[in-house]
């Protein structure tokens, strides 16, 4: 009878115990199924590759919500466990190479680009002072054409170098105009001096 009795209670206890792993297994497996749509995710939205650093901010940001999301997941089943995770870090690790690549070749290009700027500033301060306003104006103008031809620099100095640039080319346009200007009021003197010598001229 005791006997009897302390089966009944352990059988009780092991019922229980076994509906718990039961329901613990279903949360798991429900676990995993949202796992592997993070997963879906994840591939979908790295399928495409940006063309540009404001998308790939963007979808930085996105693959970072997704990770955000993937730990408020509770554990998934322990065979499984290492499977789904290695298909997650791997989709993640390819992103953040691609584009930590894409970053890598734009700051090469920028600097680049800055060599090329830095040689036309160069250029243009070494003719700012010319008087041949002509040729030396069709040169300035030349080099504003390949200035905007050639891509972003770095954004630290980008104000920078442009702003030396254009003191480069308004410091030659700016003296070309006050040439002219005055050549002009000397001009306007002239013909004024003329005019009465034309007008004393009729007289007589």
């Amino acid at each position: 009878e005791i006997w009897k009795r302390f089966k009944e209670a352990s059988d009780k206890v092991y019922e229980q115990k076994k509906q718990e792993i039961a329901k613990l297994q279903e949360i798991r497996n429900q676990n995993l199924e949202l796992k592997k749509a993070i997963c879906e995710r994840l591939e979908m939205l790295t399928a495409t590759k940006p063309a540009k650093p404001k998308e790939w901010i963007e979808m930085t940001k996105q693959v970072n919500d997704l990770f955000d999301e993937w730990r408020k997941i509770g554990k998934v089943p322990r065979e499984q466990n290492d499977v789904v995770w290695g298909r997650f870090r791997e989709l993640r690790t390819a992103f953040f190479n691609t584009k930590n690549a894409f970053f890598k070749e734009l700051n090469a290009e920028k600097a680049e680009n800055l060599k090329k700027k830095t040689e036309i500033c160069e250029r243009a301060e070494a003719i700012q002072s010319n008087e041949d306003w002509q040729k030396t104006g069709n040169q300035l103008k030349k080099m504003q054409e390949d200035w905007r031809k050639i891509g972003p620099v770095p954004d630290k100095v980008s104000d920078a170098i442009w702003k030396r640039f254009r003191a480069a080319c308004d410091a030659f346009f700016n003296r070309k105009e006050e040439h002219f200007k005055g050549q002009k009021e000397e001009q306007s003197q002239n013909l004024a001096h003329k005019t009465q010598l034309v007008e004393k001229l009729e007289a007589l």
